[in-house]
């Protein structure tokens, strides 16, 4: 008896554990690849590609709404040994309302993103210039009534990190 509860008892965590799998993958495109690695251009904006893995149509909210507007956050980890966390400022919006983005199983969307100075907690990039930086993308939704309303999936996920570094063609 003991072992069936505890058969039980693990055959139900790991139903727990799949079905609260992220239905998505994020992955950050390299924006060129040399023989010492990746690099990421100063000038260029950095895209992320935000994968729906899994069987059914996933929701997300669009970016231009305030729902969907400071979903990404970028993780970089600095040669001089410091983390930062960069997210586009904080805006007032004179039109909103939450618009989504049906992302179908297999398909993706893509985020292009210019780091300029619409990001907050952006350490200015040029101090690092050839040196080699990691960098990590978030994708996070926060449960909302709207998000409930649309059946928006709420949740986070990570990319792996990316090795790169940082050049200015200027």
């Amino acid at each position: 008896m003991k072992i069936n509860l505890l058969c039980a008892a693990s055959v139900l965590l790991l139903l727990c554990r799949v079905s609260s799998a992220a239905p998505f993958e994020l992955t950050i495109v390299p924006q060129r690849h040399l023989e010492n690695g990746e690099i990421i251009r100063i000038d260029n904006p950095v895209h992320l590609i935000l994968q729906n893995t899994s069987d059914t149509d996933q929701k997300i909210f669009e970016t231009w709404n305030s729902w969907g507007y400071q979903a990404i956050s970028l993780i970089f980890d600095l040669p001089d040994g410091s983390q930062e966390t960069a997210r586009v400022k904080q805006q007032r919006f004179t039109r909103n309302f939450p618009s989504t983005f049906q992302i179908a199983p297999g398909s993706f969307y893509v985020f292009s993103l210019t780091l300029d100075e619409r990001w907050e907690g952006l350490t200015d990039l040029k101090k690092f210039l050839h040196q080699k930086i990691k960098l990590t993308a978030v994708y996070e939704i926060g449960e909302s009534e709207e998000s409930k309303e649309h059946k928006v999936w709420v949740g986070k996920e990570s990319s792996e990190t990316l090795t790169a570094q940082i050049f200015d063609p200027k």
